[in-house]
């Protein structure tokens, strides 16, 4: 038999094996990706299901809830962040507050006459609930920039803020799929 004939038939075959492999390839990492957990940082108005404001989660967020105490009339401030698991976690409080406090574990520390810092907390939160204030109303900073909360609640509404973790598929699905007549 001719050498070249059986060189060129190995080749022949080697290509088809060669794209086959690379397809499988990439439709595996595909796969991976549509599939593996996607975590978003979630701000939700639970009373009207209705979706404030959402991120990609990622380790290092910093979310500040600024609010009155509605017993006491004074300003807290309570500081959370993403950790490395991408879990919210409850890192400080600062408060003004003539007595020893709202929360009784981390550093205690002063900063200012009448007014305590505690950090160190490190309690991870599931997720975060509380009601949207009537009078004096809470302010939300994500990354240093203000999120509007009184643009999709009101008064009395409960908010929630969360880490969730859904797939890229179903968001691919629902952004791409028409759903039809969503009250059926």
């Amino acid at each position: 038999m001719n050498s070249s004939f059986i060189l060129k038939r190995g080749r022949a075959r080697s290509l088809p094996l060669f794209f086959l492999i690379g397809a499988m390839l990439l439709a595996s990492g595909s796969l991976w990706i549509l599939l593996r957990p996607h975590r978003v940082l979630l701000v939700e108005n639970i009373t009207k299901g209705v979706e404030i404001f959402s991120k990609p989660a990622v380790p290092g967020d910093n979310l500040w809830i600024v609010f009155v105490n509605s017993v006491e009339r004074l300003p807290v401030a309570d500081h959370f962040v993403v950790n490395a698991a991408r879990e919210l976690v409850f890192e400080e409080t600062i408060y003004a507050a003539p007595y020893a406090g709202y929360v009784e574990r981390g550093t205690e520390e002063i900063v200012a006459p009448l007014t305590v810092r505690r950090h160190s907390i490190g309690e991870k939160m599931k997720d975060l609930t509380f009601f949207a204030a009537y009078t004096f109303r809470q302010m939300l900073f994500v990354n240093g920039h203000f999120v509007d909360l009184y643009d999709k609640a009101s008064g009395g509404d409960q908010i929630r803020i969360r880490v969730k973790s859904t797939r890229r598929l179903p968001l691919l699905l629902e952004r791409f799929v028409p759903h039809g007549d969503k009250d059926l």
